[in-house]
């Protein structure tokens, strides 16, 4: 019986060592972790950061804000990183100081370092045209900011803005700011002269700022009298939502709710265009279930499309109320 009970008790010290070492293993892996972290945008903050959730020898990384008005922590995440969402201080009240406390872990162990940032306040954006007709025959790769109103969202990265003297269309693949965004917004946006297969755009977005919501949208473009299938009578209109009447459908694709298709369309002279569907669209359900009703043969108005471009004008479809079945 002493033999057993002096077995047992060299094989307990044995695991408690193995798992001090282990804790003790982690705890250097973490502050070795901890002394590696950096934060490359310190000073002058002016629009969201990312930063990392996953650090040096397998840690992760959590953080906390001791001022979320300004500076807020979010669930979005990406490639081992989260985002922090900076609200800019009004113009004004000065700019902010925020203390960032990030918490690296592994296992039990645990340590933490902390950042100060500087949120500087807002004073409007830099290199801001007029008009967003100004923007249309700009180079590729053009600085530019402007104003404009939130009129269709096509796709999941997809939107469009307009203002008395056009319209032009917003990419934003990391969806930073789309989810945030209702048709009627007013905003000043930020980015480069962008474009994708003759479709104008505000790429690489930098700032986005919402001015005001519930705003009235522009007047509708009458596209009853405009040579549908001419590029260059068409292409003035890029970005504008458009109004049209007595169209009708000719050729129906196979489609699917979280597919892309097109529905082609004729007017009475014979002339010929595309109205675009696309799935990743949220909430996109009720329009497919609207046009699962369309038949061949069918004549419709459209109400608030877009005109869009790919390798030539196209209708871009972002809900149930933008096409009426009439006959």
């Amino acid at each position: 019986m002493k033999k057993l009970l002096a077995l047992s008790l060299i094989l307990l010290g044995t695991a408690v060592l193995s798992a001090c070492n282990g804790v003790d293993e982690d705890l250097e892996d973490v502050r070795e972790a901890r002394d590696s972290l950096m934060l490359t945008r310190t000073d002058d903050i002016q629009s969201d950061l990312w930063v990392p959730s996953q650090g040096r020898n397998d840690t992760n990384i959590s953080w906390e804000s001791d001022n979320p008005d300004i500076v807020e922590v979010t669930d979005d995440t990406e490639a081992g990183e989260v985002r922090l969402a900076v609200t800019q201080p009004d113009e004004g009240e000065g700019d902010v100081w925020v203390n960032l406390t990030a918490t690296i872990s592994k296992g039990e162990a645990s340590v933490e370092r902390s950042f100060d940032i500087r949120v500087v306040e807002y004073t409007g954006l830099e290199d801001l045209y007029d008009t967003i007709a100004e923007l249309h025959d700009l180079d590729g790769g053009t600085e530019l900011a402007v104003e404009g109103i939130v009129t269709n969202i096509t796709n999941h990265n997809s939107f469009f803005i307009e203002d008395e003297t056009g319209g032009i269309g917003v990419y934003d693949p990391p969806q930073d700011y789309i989810g945030d965004l209702s048709i009627g917004d007013r905003i000043e946006i930020a980015g480069v002269r962008d474009g994708f297969e003759g479709l104008r755009q505000i790429g690489f977005v930098e700032t986005l700022n919402i001015l005001e919501s519930g705003v009235d949208l522009p007047d509708l473009v009458d596209m009853n009298d405009i040579d549908l299938e001419d590029e260059s009578a068409m292409d003035p209109y890029q970005g504008q939502r458009a109004s049209l009447t007595g169209m009708t459908v000719v050729d129906l694709p196979d489609m699917s709710v979280d597919g892309q298709f097109n529905i082609a369309l004729e007017r009475e002279d014979g002339k010929q265009i595309d109205m675009r569907y696309d799935g990743r669209l949220s909430d996109s359900e009720d329009l497919f279930a609207a046009l699962e009703e369309l038949e061949t043969g069918d004549t419709i108005d459209l109400t608030g499309p877009t005109v869009g471009w790919y390798q030539g004008p196209q209708f871009l479809l972002g809900s149930e109320e933008h096409f009426e079945i009439t006959d």
